[in-house]
Order: structure tokens, then sequence, then C-alpha cells
């Protein structure tokens, strides 16, 4: 059973987590996609530590542990520099894969001229792009953290954060969404049709 103050740590890992995300679309929306990814990677840390403590109490194995959940770097991830944009414009990084039954995400460091990845499980898409759905049916106009906790079932640790926007990523990539700057993103179809054609666009993803 866990003590007031592993309570009180679990806590303070959520809020980091959190923190972390919230500075994830400021980078995406300024197009620093490598200072996304290193967000990434530290909220992914975080959210594995939080998941492993879960683990230890409970003896449950965490939906975030599962190695289709994790996120692999395999380079260092350097700072974009401005002298560099006009190269990115014909990278064809991000790529977006199906890998079993996750999604994967492919991007390019350029510093350590290596690939590195970013997982989500198909369960956390679904469960993303039902969230989608149920918040665009009430606003025209939504930000992830419109989403507050993705859950896969209720009583489940929450999907963390590093994979909502990985989701987010892919459907803003697939044409799902549509991004307006720091405004937030939109539907292009009814949030009634958002799931299936989240579904169809998953049967396109090439496999790896």
């Amino acid at each position: 059973m866990a003590t007031a103050l592993m309570k009180q740590a679990h806590g303070i890992l959520c809020d980091a987590e959190v923190k972390l995300c919230e500075l994830i679309p400021k980078a995406l929306a300024a197009r620093r996609d490598d200072e996304a990814g290193q967000l990434m990677d530290l909220a992914r840390m975080l959210a594995d530590a939080r998941c492993s403590r879960a683990v230890s109490e409970s003896g449950v194995q965490c939906r975030e542990a599962a190695p289709d959940g994790a996120a692999t770097p395999r380079g260092p991830r350097p700072v974009r520099k401005r002298k560099a944009k006009a190269r990115t414009k014909a990278s064809p990084y991000p790529k977006f894969l199906r890998e079993g039954n996750a999604l994967l995400k492919l991007g390019w460091s350029r510093k350590g001229k290596a690939e590195y990845e970013h997982r989500a499980p198909r369960e956390a898409v679904t469960a993303v792009a039902a969230r989608v759905a149920e918040v665009a049916s009430r606003q025209d106009r939504f930000t992830v953290e419109d989403f507050g906790d993705v859950r896969v079932a209720p009583g489940d640790e929450p999907v963390s954060g590093c994979q909502v926007y990985l989701c987010v990523a892919w459907f803003r990539r697939a044409g799902l969404v549509v991004q307006h700057g720091r405004r937030g993103y939109s539907l292009p179809v009814t949030s009634a049709e958002f799931p299936s054609k989240v579904e169809s666009a998953w049967g396109d993803l090439q496999e790896r």
C-alpha cells in the first residue's frame, strides 16, 4: 500500500509530466520538431517512472509500460537552427507507420544522423480518437488541453501525454484534423464521422 510520501511523489511526477506536455504544442506550433521530440522523451521518462511505481505497488502491469507504448530514441535530438529550416521543408520526416498493433512515428536527428522513434499502442490511438470526437462535438475548435485525462478503460492509468500528442500529430499529418496555429484544431468532418475516419486511416498506414 502506498504511503503518504509515495502518494506525494506520484503527484509530483504527474504534475511534472503535465507541465512538460503543455510545452509540446508550443514547440510544434513554432515548427521546432526536434525540441518537441526532446520534450516528449522527458515526458515519457516521467510516465515510465510513475508507471513503475504503480507496478511495484500493485503487481499489475501498467499499459504505458508495455513494449508497444515505449519510446526508443535512436539518437540525440539537436536544437533546431534557423539556417536549417529551408532543408527541413523537403524532409520526408516525420514518417508514420504501423508496426504490429502500434502507431510508429519516425523522426530524424540531424546531429546524430539517425532515426528516432516514438510509439503508441492502437488502443491508445482509439481512446484519443474517441476523446477528440467527444470534445469536437461540443466546440468547433479545441486544444489538446481540452482532452483532460484520456483513459483506455475506466480505472486505467491515463494515456501518457507524449502518446496523446503523437496521436494528434498523426491525425494532423493524415488530414484528420486541421491545425490553426496556436489557436488549436478543428475537424474537417463531423465529430460522429471522425472515429471511423481514424479507423480507415489506420488501415491505410504502411506497415514496417
